[in-house]
């Protein structure tokens, strides 16, 4: 037979689990809300890219880089992973192009760099995680964005 303890101990810990768990849920659900929803008319869509280096960028560099692109009209963020010479951004739809910042931050800097393209594979996914329509993952996520559809 259990002690009084033991019992209070077993309830405390079956309270913080299933709260724990009732977070997460609330938390993807909401996250699924955000990346299924449709924009409205006067909600802007922003796209991310991605620029790859061929050749090294100290920090300061890439301070500098990540200044040039973000003062470009509709660059919403800039990232710099200095470590793998990655610039990663987000910019307006409508405003900018991957294919202007590319070739103004180019003609700024005469850099080795190549604009990371996504292949059609990936292209016909979209989110990583949508790869496999029989996931659970998948299943999961389809159900509850039909829910805010």
């Amino acid at each position: 037979m259990l002690k009084e303890n033991e019992k209070m101990s077993i309830k405390k810990l079956l309270i913080w689990t299933f709260s724990i768990l009732f977070v997460l849920s609330f938390v993807l659900v909401i996250h699924i809300y955000l990346v299924t929803r449709h924009p409205t008319n006067n909600q802007v869509m922003s796209q991310l890219s991605r620029i790859d280096f061929k050749q090294t960028i100290d920090s300061a560099e890439a301070n500098k880089i990540r200044s040039f692109v973000g003062h470009l009209e509709g660059i919403e963020s800039t990232y710099f992973n200095v470590k793998d010479g990655i610039l990663v951004y987000t910019y307006a739809v409508g405003k900018q192009t991957s294919i202007n910042v590319y070739n103004q931050l180019i003609n700024y800097g005469h850099y080795n760099a190549e604009r990371y393209i996504v292949d059609a594979s990936a292209l016909k996914t979209g989110c990583p995680m949508m790869a496999d329509k029989k996931s659970f993952t998948y299943q999961i996520s389809y159900y509850i964005s039909k829910l805010f559809n």
